[in-house]
Formats: structure tokens, C-alpha cells, sequence
């Protein structure tokens, strides 16, 4: 399992800590912090990523409420399942699609 945290230092606080110890509850963890910088994707990779995110089989829709709702769990004081809970938003999508 692998999460990435894109965090401003001023949003890096206690609660933050006490997700990630949540989510990887009894799993021994390596930490890596560095410095976000500008990410730029070749035209070439992003016609790959897109041609996978279309062959995807299942996506996760949220609204903006939805997700502000999902983040507060998460850094909240209560003890949650993090995959029941985001498992909840997944969608199956159609074979079909154009």
C-alpha cells in the first residue's frame, strides 16, 4: 500500500501523523519528504495515462462535499476503515465508453 500527501508545512500537524498510523496501523513504514517540484508529463505519457484511466474497469466518483467529508474522517480523532470508507464512492464503469 502507498499514499502520497501533497501538504503545504503549514497543514503537516498532529492530525496528519495520527491518519497515516491509522492507515498503516501495526506496519512497518518508510518516510520520504522532499520539496514538491513542477511535474511536467511528455505528450507521449499523458496518451498513455489517458488511454489507461479510459481502460479502467472501475473508477472513485466524489463530489467536492463528498471528498471534504471523506478528508475529515480521516483526520479526525475516530478510528475508521479506510477501505470500507473509500470503497463506498467506487463505481464500475461500462465496457462500452467511447
Amino acid at each position: 500500500m502507498k499514499a502520497i500527501l501533497e501538504l503545504n508545512e503549514t497543514e503537516l500537524d498532529n492530525k496528519v501523523l495520527e491518519a497515516i498510523k491509522m492507515a498503516f496501523k501495526g506496519l512497518d513504514l518508510e518516510i520520504s519528504v522532499q520539496v514538491k517540484k513542477p511535474y511536467y508529463l511528455s505528450e507521449e505519457d499523458f496518451i498513455s495515462r489517458v488511454k489507461t484511466a479510459q481502460e479502467a474497469r472501475e473508477a472513485y466518483r466524489l463530489s467536492p462535499e463528498q471528498f471534504e467529508g471523506f478528508y475529515e474522517k480521516v483526520i479526525s480523532d475516530e478510528e475508521i476503515d479506510l477501505d470500507k470508507e473509500f470503497t463506498k464512492f467506487r463505481i464500475v464503469l461500462d465496457n462500452e465508453r467511447n
